[in-house]
């Protein structure tokens, strides 16, 4: 681990430890002359036309016109013309100029053809060598009116000689820098073509490889959308595809030669600023226990926010940002990188690996802002630095992935043992189910025959109880006036008679009816009977009042009522003494079927629930009603209760 840190620290040394004075060996160039005499192109390879050109401020030149006549200014290339003192004048990016370098070479022929890779300048030029134009990109004017921009590298070949003179006229009205900012490179024909080659291999390789992994990724996304750390790093992949084909060179240009420049500029500057966003996001997804929340917000928001900038504003204003929002994203990275640092000693999943490349990354970030700030002259590593976290990122989802599914394998394979005895728990437990349910339905079967039986005693109870009290009294007034009027006795004799063949035939309606609610039954006329039948053999007066929204009661809540009823009025008679009763019956606003009997009779101080009662409030229960029973000595007896009416 030691000998790793320490390689990517000397690695990032000798990127910012490059200087600006050589170039292969060949001094750069001064006062607009690179000397370069003893170049041999096939030994010492292609050289970077670097050092100082001569600058000519808002003057477009061209061969015909006589440079000795005109003052220059000494500009170093590459690099931006904005802050450039001329006249005491602070340059800024727009307006337009003519460079010029003279190239001294020992030429063995006039014949000997050289080559030239232009890169893309800001943002329009044209190219003359030797005063034969070479080259031209977009449209070079004065004025914003008549210049457009043009973005694409180009390989141009012209004739050597010992005195090579370029002569390139470039006009910037879009863009928030003009001037040369990447390097000029001269060489024979073959080498710059096999360099604009190798760039070109390389830069589709990385597109391609990155395309097929934003596709592979998205679609495991798609698949498994908990995941979000599969959909920001396929994002991120397609991100960085896109900026592969619109920097450097140009690819969009060149399949697109009419691609808006405008719309390729801000689609690279979002490739950074929402890649920003991107980024932060997958870290947050790979490693969410060690990322702050707030820093997490923070940097997406302004990520966010330049992103919009982008969008709504011009070139011109929107490329003004670039230079904070490099030290933004500095700063970012830093904190990623200790993000992933912690993960590492916190011993992450795929930490190491994460953190490894995030530095490598970062050091080639730096190197670029140096590098296209014009402080340092080495390569663009950013490509290769982005390339390299993309391959070492998706390797820590394959391998999260990979753990995944041997997770599951895992799973599986517990699954298929514990099948093998599934078979035999399931008999045995569906054995033991059945002497289960077996047992239930009988002890179901002896409640059922205890619930009727229960049910039968009752119903005998109150008819019982109610016909021999009746039935009593009638004999008892018999007795006294028997001896007085045989004729009234009879009459009373054969009430009697009558009673208790009222008793018998209702006995034998409930033994011989299992199920309550057999037979429909008129219910505020069977209550009025009991009433009235009660009056007549007793000499005892009810006051009764039923109201009429009594009606379309269930055939159990009339039962209730009507054996309560029978079992109040014969407990007044025969225990209470009583000479009259008060009896209502009525449903409340709430839906609430309320019931009350009341008696003047002696009373009782301490009540004990005897059968009648005990059955009374069974019934109740059974309909979640509410009995209520209040009573003191010499002081009557009151029976009521509540039923919810659904």
């Amino acid at each position: 681990m030691k000998k790793r840190i320490f390689m990517i620290m000397m690695f990032l040394l000798i990127l910012t430890g490059c200087s600006e004075t050589k170039n292969n060996g060949f001094a750069a160039a001064k006062n607009g002359v690179i000397d370069l005499t003893d170049w041999v192109p096939p030994e010492d390879g292609a050289v970077k036309l670097n050092g100082e050109w001569a600058f000519y401020w808002h003057h477009l030149l061209d061969p015909n016109d006589d440079l000795t006549s005109y003052s220059p200014l000494m500009i170093k290339v590459p690099s931006i013309w904005n802050g450039l003192l001329y006249h005491s004048e602070t340059l800024t990016g727009e307006g337009y100029a003519t460079y010029h370098l003279s190239v001294r070479m020992d030429v063995d022929t006039e014949e000997q053809l050289m080559a030239l890779y232009i890169p893309t300048i800001d943002t329009s030029y044209r190219l003359w060598v030797n005063g034969q134009l070479t080259a031209e990109n977009g449209t070079v004017g004065t004025s914003k009116q008549n210049a457009s921009p043009r973005y694409k590298p180009n390989v141009i070949t012209f004739r050597a000689r010992d005195n090579t003179s370029i002569l390139l006229q470039i006009a910037n009205f879009s863009h928030s820098e003009g001037g040369i900012i990447q390097e000029i490179i001269l060489g024979s024909p073959d080498q710059i073509i096999d360099m604009k080659q190798d760039k070109v291999a390389l830069n589709i390789f990385v597109f391609g490889s990155l395309v097929i992994m934003a596709f592979y990724h998205i679609v495991l996304f798609v698949k498994r959308t908990k995941d979000k750390s599969s959909l920001y790093f396929g994002l991120l992949c397609f991100i960085g595809a896109l900026r592969a084909i619109i920097v450097d060179q140009m690819y969009l240009i060149e399949w697109f030669p009419n691609f808006n420049w405008y719309l390729a500029l801000k689609l690279e500057y979002l490739t950074v600023y929402f890649g920003a966003f991107l980024g932060v996001s997958f870290i947050r997804s790979m490693f969410p226990a060690e990322m702050n929340k707030y820093i997490y917000y923070f940097a997406s928001s302004v990520s966010i926010l330049f992103s919009l900038f982008v969008i709504c504003f011009p070139a011109k204003l929107f490329t003004e940002t670039l230079s904070a929002f490099e030290i933004f994203l500095l700063l970012l990275l830093v904190y990623i990188q200790y993000v992933q640092v912690l993960a590492c000693i916190r011993k992450r999943n795929a930490a190491l690996i994460s953190s490894i490349t995030g530095l490598i990354f970062l050091g080639c970030t730096i190197n670029d802002v140096l590098y296209y700030a014009g402080v340092i002259y080495t390569v663009d590593l950013l490509p290769i630095g982005f390339f390299l976290l993309i391959i070492s990122q998706s390797v820590n989802l394959s391998l999260k992935f990979a753990k995944s599914f041997q997770r599951v394998e895992q799973m599986t394979k517990h699954l298929e043992e514990i099948n093998v005895t599934l078979e035999e728990k399931v008999r045995k437990r569906t054995k033991d189910l059945e002497q289960a349910q077996f047992e239930t339905a009988a002890m179901l079967a002896e409640k059922s025959i205890f619930l009727e039986r229960s049910r039968i005693a009752r119903e005998l109870h109150d008819i019982l109880g109610h016909m021999l009290t009746t039935t009593s009294v009638q004999i008892e007034v018999a007795k006294k006036v028997v001896g007085k009027d045989v004729r009234l006795a009879i009459d009373k004799m054969d009430l009697s008679q009558q009673l208790i063949q009222k008793g018998l035939n209702d006995i034998r309606g409930t033994v011989h009816t299992l199920k309550e609610n057999n037979e429909p039954i008129l219910f505020i006329p069977s209550l009025n009977k009991l009433i009235e039948m009660t009056e007549m053999t007793t000499s005892i007066k009810v006051d009764s009042l039923i109201e009429d929204t009594v009606n379309n009661l269930s055939p159990t809540i009339e039962k209730v009522v009507y054996h309560t009823l029978q079992e109040g009025l014969t407990n007044g008679i025969r225990h209470g003494g009583c000479t009259k009763f008060i009896f209502s019956l009525y449903i409340d606003s709430e839906n609430n079927l309320h019931f009350s009997l009341s008696d003047n009779g002696v009373g009782i101080n301490e009540l004990t629930f005897g059968f009648g009662l005990t059955s009374i409030k069974e019934r109740l229960e059974e309909q979640n009603g509410k009995l209520m029973i209040t009573s003191s000595d010499q002081m009557g007896f009151a029976l009521e209760f509540s039923i919810p009416i659904v």
